[in-house]
């Protein structure tokens, strides 16, 4: 059976560092970056994640992409 794809929306989650706690492991808070063109290149997700991060009060761990896709019966 053949499926069809269909990407339908992308989301842009940055973790956040936002503190220490008392193991000394990280804790860390995820922000998430809605309504973000599902065409738009990886490259520029992560130029923009690295342009914003002096805006932020926390440090960024790491930035991730997050799809949705809708499946369907070809």
């Amino acid at each position: 059976m053949a499926v069809l794809t269909t990407k339908d929306s992308t989301k842009l989650g940055l973790i956040l560092v936002t503190g220490v706690n008392e193991k000394g492991d990280e804790v860390k808070k995820t922000l998430n970056l809605s309504k973000i063109k599902v065409t738009a290149a990886d490259e520029n997700l992560f130029a923009v994640a690295k342009a914003i991060e002096p805006l932020l009060k926390r440090p960024i761990a790491s930035i991730e992409k997050n799809d949705v896709y809708t499946l369907a019966n070809a």
